[in-house]
């Protein structure tokens, strides 16, 4: 990557990016440390207001470094200008170097822009296009454009695509940008930090672009929070530079700052103040869950002799992209809980066909009884019984059915279907320290869907819960009927004297 021009040049020039750093006469110059940061990170001297900031943000003096870095950490605050000046290096590597003398005959380099969801990734990108079509000179290199990429005369096309390790192998990359870093899911799932990382940093290798890394800190985990604890404040492969919402941006109104640190203080510190949260983990260690997994095995037949639960979590299916309609099936053999079957249908669809579909799966593996929430009650419970089952209410919430299959997991008493949903969504999965002696909560990174996980976390739940009183011996001799070959619902001439339970049993109270 050779220059054409100096960044600081290219920023200060209206005519070429001036634009992405505005300043009106009279005004507080709040782009102060991003440009600073933008020099610095091209090898550029600085100035002694720059090099003070500088300082404050990276914990080194300018001079340990004074050299081109490519890559880059920034850990900002909301509002901070952090897409501006992710747009601005952009388009600086993308349309201001130089790559001819690396790329072969009809090569072409890309500049990729990452997020964890697409939508994130455009904003960037947008944000780069208008920049382009402000400049007259940068708008004549363009020679191409679609919703999600600019073609520039250089033989360099500015792109967005999915955050996933699998979309970047094969590129040339001229530079890559990483939005949100610390929200990408965990380790083990699609679009991990670790394996897209992973994946850009050799792809940027024939050009030496910068790989620029923005983020809000999150939980104390994952790359983001590794990155910085190895490299803050040293001379290193990477450069890392973090600060408070008053470096950032000064401009915003404390008032509302301090209005937030009072709604959510651990969120607040997170997002204006720049520190990883101590009350966020992940749900379930990776390897853990991968332990759990019976590769290949998609559903198990039903087994003479065993007896299995059903849970479902029902939805609307109006709404294309909503809530899933899901269901699972799981049995016991001994300590281990077996997940046999996991029925998963996404919208739009009828909500009483796949009700129909859940009570079918139920019925395949003898299931009198089909468990869920108290969502959607009166449809869930009416169906059911339609179908000639009985239906029940979980006592249980979202929380308390992860909690409660936590210690199965990590005790490796949990077998699991190779299905790759429910392990994203296990893994997608956080844990937030309850507040003032409440229970911990469970719930999704971001909001994503988690309904899958949600079924056979229920039916492990069933699986646990203490069979009692009158209804567990009638279902304990149940049990044993059908162990000894016998219908239990056909006693004629049968003597059951002989049924007897070898030794105490597993969940058994009476």
């Amino acid at each position: 990557m050779k220059p054409i021009m100096p960044f600081r040049r290219a920023i200060s020039d209206p005519a070429i990016l001036g634009s992405a750093f505005p300043r009106k006469a009279g005004e507080m110059d709040s782009w102060l440390p991003w440009r600073a940061l933008g020099c610095a990170i091209m090898g550029e001297r600085l100035t002694a207001e720059e090099r003070e900031i500088y300082t404050q943000l990276t914990g080194m003096a300018p001079e340990s470094r004074e050299r081109r870095v490519n890559e880059a950490l920034i850990l900002k605050s909301r509002r901070s200008g952090g897409t501006s000046f992710a747009a601005a290096m952009s388009i600086y590597q993308a349309a201001l170097c130089d790559y001819s003398d690396v790329l072969d005959v009809g090569e072409r380099a890309t500049l990729l822009f990452q997020a964890p969801t697409a939508r994130q990734s455009l904003v960037a990108f947008q944000r780069s296009a208008g920049l382009i079509d402000a400049s007259p000179m940068l708008s004549g290199m363009v020679t191409g454009r679609t919703e999600d990429s600019v073609t520039l005369s250089n033989g360099v096309t500015l792109e967005v695509r999915p955050a996933s390790y699998r979309s970047v192998r094969g590129l040339t990359l001229a530079g890559a940008v990483v939005d949100e870093s610390a929200f990408l899911m965990a380790e083990g799932a699609a679009n991990s930090d670790t394996e897209l990382l992973a994946a850009l940093r050799p792809a940027l290798l024939t050009t030496r672009g910068l790989l620029l890394i923005i983020s809000t800190p999150y939980s104390r985990q994952g790359e983001t929070f590794d990155l910085h604890e190895k490299h803050f404040g040293k001379d290193g492969p990477v450069l890392v530079a973090k600060g408070t919402w008053e470096t950032w941006n000064p401009t915003l109104d404390r008032a509302f700052v301090d209005r937030e640190m009072q709604r959510d203080r651990p969120k607040a510190e997170s997002e204006y103040y720049c520190v990883f949260r101590s009350d966020v983990c992940s749900f379930i260690d990776p390897a853990v869950l991968t332990a759990a997994i019976d590769r290949g095995v998609t559903q198990r037949p039903y087994m003479r002799g065993t007896s299995c639960v059903c849970f479902a979590d029902g939805a609307s299916g109006l709404t294309s992209g909503g809530d899933a309609f899901c269901a699972a099936v799981a049995h016991r053999e001994g300590d281990v809980l077996v997940v046999d079957a996991v029925l998963i249908r996404k919208a739009p669809f009828n909500a009483a066909a796949v009700l129909g579909e859940v009570c079918h799966l139920a019925k395949a593996y003898f299931c009198t009884e089909i468990v869920s929430d108290r969502v959607a009650q009166g449809f869930m419970q009416a169906g059911i019984v339609d179908h000639g089952l009985t239906w029940r209410a979980s006592p249980m919430d979202k929380s308390a059915l992860y909690l409660n299959s936590l210690p199965m997991f990590g005790s490796g008493k949990i077998r699991l279907l190779d299905n790759q949903l429910v392990v994203d969504q296990f893994l997608s999965l956080e844990r937030k320290a309850g507040s003032f002696g409440m229970r911990d909560r469970v719930d999704a990174r971001g909001n994503k869907s988690e309904d899958a996980a949600n079924v056979v976390a229920g039916a492990v739940a069933l699986l646990t819960e203490p069979v009692t009183g009158a209804a567990g011996w009638v279902e304990f001799y149940r049990r044993e009927c059908i162990k000894a070959d016998i219908d239990p619902d056909r006693r004629f001439d049968t003597d059951y004297d002989d049924i007897r339970p070898s030794q105490p049993q597993h969940g058994w109270s009476f």
